[in-house]
């Protein structure tokens, strides 16, 4: 099984690792506690990992498909009693939310320009092991 993982050390990576399928790139933010950055500073990080990723895929002989795992940010901020959809207009509100929706922007280009299989998701709160203990999910967990 051949398979790569980027962001393998963060909470989706840890998941995934234990469930993965064959030929497949899992494209996920890098495990970065903020504290120790400036935001920026991590976007630019997740970039080039990101460009590095896609272009090695681009240029691989062998077709693998590359799962894009985004964020609900790149839609920027939500009006009440609104949801958002995957054909609403990206909207970032932050360096992390940008960087999300340049490399969301990216894939789409790839895909029409070289053909290359992909898919992206667009998630939002995600929980599980090992989450930062700031987040929302834990919080709401330790406070009731």
């Amino acid at each position: 099984m051949t398979v790569l993982v980027t962001g393998s050390n963060g909470l989706l990576g840890r998941a995934l690792k234990k469930v993965l399928g064959d030929g497949h790139v899992y494209h996920t933010r890098e495990d970065v506690d903020l504290t120790n950055y400036q935001e920026s500073e991590v976007s630019i990080m997740e970039w080039k990992t990101f460009n590095d990723c896609i272009e090695s895929i681009r240029d691989y002989k062998k077709k693998i498909k590359l799962i894009h795992i985004s964020t609900d940010e790149v839609y920027g901020d939500i009006k009440k009693n609104h949801k958002s959809k995957e054909d609403d207009s990206y909207n970032p509100s932050s360096p992390y939310s940008a960087s999300k929706a340049s490399g969301d922007l990216l894939i789409k280009s790839y895909i029409r320009t070289y053909k290359i299989p992909a898919i992206i998701t667009n998630c939002c709160n995600n929980f599980g092991p090992n989450q930062y203990p700031e987040k929302l999910i834990p919080t709401i967990i330790t406070t009731y």
